[in-house]
């Protein structure tokens, strides 16, 4: 007959005892196997967790600050066909706008666009195309600009009007400036339903703009009427603060720059035009530019700039902006 085992059987009495209850033993053998198997897991789980500690990459505390981060698929594989995945961070280039420095942003988008910051005031020249929109917005915002107090529209093209009726609507500028020359486009007619009175620069004008002299420059208005080229008859702006002068080309071509000749055209830094019929070696002579920026250009343009060993700085290469304060200027990239 089996023996029944009992809560007050003397476990450590007859531990080394062969005979004592079997059922008990069994108990006994099996608690004993399951004890080892918990300390020996909870062993392999924390050298794991160690191991883990060690590999894990140190996070660095500039990764924490604001960045654009645009996800892109490379397409690429390595030897084993794994497809990779590349993430690229675009770090942003903005400056804490200041009542004596004026900042110039030259924005990386497909078509033309740049945001001028004086203190408490706002400018844009040119709008990009309209797939730019919400880039140029969200420049904005970042910059601190709610509404807009001045946006010139240096010619009517797509690369300048594109986005120029979204912006009217969310950017809300004050005064918007044109030629009043019409390419008979949707986004010209759109600007001109949303923004009723647009002011069209016919002659030489000077804009207030905080205590940055402003002017901008028209061709058309030397009794030769309009050039032949749409483009050559582009708001040309220019902006002197501090003994330090910027010029902003719009997109004026070889015609255009021999009609403006005689205006006081020296400044320290130029905004091209992007044209390759542009960018002539005796209108650079008579700007005579320590710096030069553009969207894109040339070879024979950039050539020409080498030559000249004038630094030409290329906005496809990524945001640029230029901070002038006291008498000097500053390149950013």
């Amino acid at each position: 007959m089996k023996k029944k085992c009992f809560k007050k059987h003397n476990y450590l009495k007859h531990r080394h005892n062969h005979n004592f209850c079997g059922d008990c033993g069994k108990r006994l053998r099996w608690r004993g196997i399951f004890t080892k198997l918990f300390y020996l897991g909870f062993l392999v789980l924390f050298i794991s967790g160690c191991e883990y500690l060690q590999a894990s990459p140190t996070r660095n505390p500039q990764s924490l600050q604001p960045t654009n981060e645009v996800a892109l698929s490379a397409n690429e594989t390595n030897t084993t066909n794994t497809t990779i995945n590349a993430t690229i961070i675009i770090p942003q280039v903005v400056i804490q706008p200041r009542n004596n420095s004026l900042n110039l942003y030259f924005l990386n988008v497909q078509g033309d666009a740049a945001i001028i910051q004086k203190g408490g005031e706002s400018m844009l020249i040119n709008g990009g195309k309209e797939a730019d929109s919400s880039m140029i917005l969200k420049k904005l915002r970042d910059l601190g600009i709610s509404e807009l107090n001045h946006t010139i529209l240096t010619n009517p093209s797509q690369d300048t009007i594109g986005s120029i009726p979204y912006l009217i609507l969310r950017a809300k500028p004050t005064y918007l400036y044109e030629s009043g020359l019409n390419d008979g486009s949707t986004n010209y007619r759109l600007m001109k339903d949303v923004f009723l009175n647009t002011t069209i620069v016919q002659h030489n004008k000077q804009i207030d703009f905080d205590n940055a002299f402003t002017k901008i420059l028209v061709l058309y208005d030397d009794g030769k009427g309009f050039a032949s080229r749409m483009e050559d008859n582009s708001l040309i702006v220019k902006i002197a603060y501090e003994n330090v002068r910027v010029l902003f080309m719009g997109y004026c071509g070889f015609e255009c720059e021999e009609r403006i000749y005689d205006e006081d055209l020296e400044a320290d830094i130029i905004k091209l035009s992007p044209d390759c019929n542009a960018n002539s070696l005796v209108f650079l002579q008579k700007v005579n530019p320590k710096i030069a920026i553009v969207k894109d250009t040339c070879p024979e343009v950039e050539n020409r700039f080498n030559n000249l060993n004038i630094p030409l700085y290329q906005i496809k290469d990524g945001d640029l902006a230029v901070s002038i304060k006291n008498g000097s200027y500053e390149v950013i990239r």
